[in-house]
């Protein structure tokens, strides 16, 4: 089983729209996606670690 992490970083309409694009090809595809942003990295482990537990991933 493949799982995909995208950190999401910038905040401009181009970039929001970019987002939007991979996201819909990651759910067209059957892909798994756990999604990372800024307000994230102070607890980047326990988010990575409780998100990959809900696909199944044990660490």
């Amino acid at each position: 089983m493949d799982v995909y992490i995208e950190y999401w970083g910038l905040d401009t309409p181009q970039y929001k729209m970019s987002m939007y694009k991979k996201q819909t090809l990651y759910q067209q595809e059957g892909k798994r996606l756990i999604s990372v942003y800024p307000k994230d990295l102070p607890v980047l482990n326990n988010l990575l670690v409780s998100k990959l537990r809900l696909f199944g991933v044990s660490l």
